[in-house]
């Protein structure tokens, strides 16, 4: 992994931990929260785990910061639901905009990961006995394993 995406992780992981702090004083604390909390531990676990495991799941780590692009949408909606502009043309097209930047970054986004990252890509198989003989992970394969069930986890919330 290059230094840049160890930087690029760890500033993600320190904006995750910043903001779920934030959240705790700023927020009421409902259902949505718990979610929101889970959300950011599963984030910050994923960023640091990317960060020492290196390469595989550097990538995927990566891959997933793409589908948060979303999330720009959902809080714009958000803005215009609180200074009452919930009924005009540009709530309608962020929404519309929201839907189909969810669909591409996260349906198909996701799906590309976990087939062709996790299932179909040659190198490395991660489920084989033989990855786990001849790994560069070998020592840190716990981590690894939950690492990854933390991605799909974090994909769930």
């Amino acid at each position: 992994m290059y230094d840049v995406q160890k930087y690029f992780n760890a500033m993600t992981g320190g904006y995750l931990l910043y903001d779920m702090v934030f959240c705790t004083f700023a927020f009421k604390k409902d259902a949505l929260m718990v979610q929101t909390y889970l959300h950011h531990v599963a984030g910050i676990i994923g960023a640091l785990c990317s960060i020492s495991l290196d390469n595989y799941f550097g990538s995927i780590a990566h891959l997933t910061m793409f589908t948060e692009i979303s999330t720009l949408n959902v809080n714009i909606r958000v803005l215009f639901s609180l200074i009452g502009l919930d009924g005009g043309v540009l709530y309608a097209i962020n929404g519309l905009m929201m839907t189909v930047i969810f669909f591409v970054t996260r349906i198909i986004g996701y799906t590309y990961v976990v087939i062709v990252k996790f299932g179909m890509e040659p190198e490395p198989k991660i489920w084989t006995s033989e990855f786990r003989k001849n790994s560069a992970y070998k020592d840190r394969l716990p981590l690894f394993y939950f690492c990854i069930s933390t991605y799909v986890l974090m994909g769930l919330l």
